[in-house]
């Protein structure tokens, strides 16, 4: 009895699996040539494999600048609450408003989000 295992998590990969398999059938069975056109066919998938991976991290080195998540004022409003409900924030959270002349959230402007929020994660 013969146990196999395979793993399969693509379209390549059962291709791959698949030669294998006839491969290893074909030798146990004494079909040298069959086993050679399975392994011929494996080494032929495994490039493709090779260059659809290539062609993807090119793609994703040319791709470098991902956007940054838009920051909402509900998030940043939740933010303050949360960390006012500690003691002794309170001031830290006045100081960081005062830092980006505000008095209260509302009055902070989108474009200092990120650095607002980084400041309160410091907290």
């Amino acid at each position: 009895m013969v146990e196999i295992k395979i793993k399969i998590e693509g379209l390549d990969q059962l291709t791959e699996a698949m030669a294998l398999l006839g491969s290893a059938l074909a030798y146990r069975g004494g079909l040298v040539n069959t086993a050679e056109a399975a392994v011929e066919l494996m080494e032929d998938v495994k490039s493709k494999v090779r260059t659809a991976e290539v062609a993807e991290e090119t793609a994703t080195k040319i791709d470098v600048t991902p956007e940054a998540p838009e920051i909402t004022i509900e998030q940043i409003r939740e933010v303050f609450v949360a960390k006012n409900n500690i003691k002794g924030n309170t001031p830290k959270l006045k100081a960081i408003l005062a830092e980006f002349g505000a008095e209260k959230v509302t009055d902070l402007q989108e474009k200092d989000f990120p650095e607002v929020l980084k400041r309160l994660e410091e907290i």
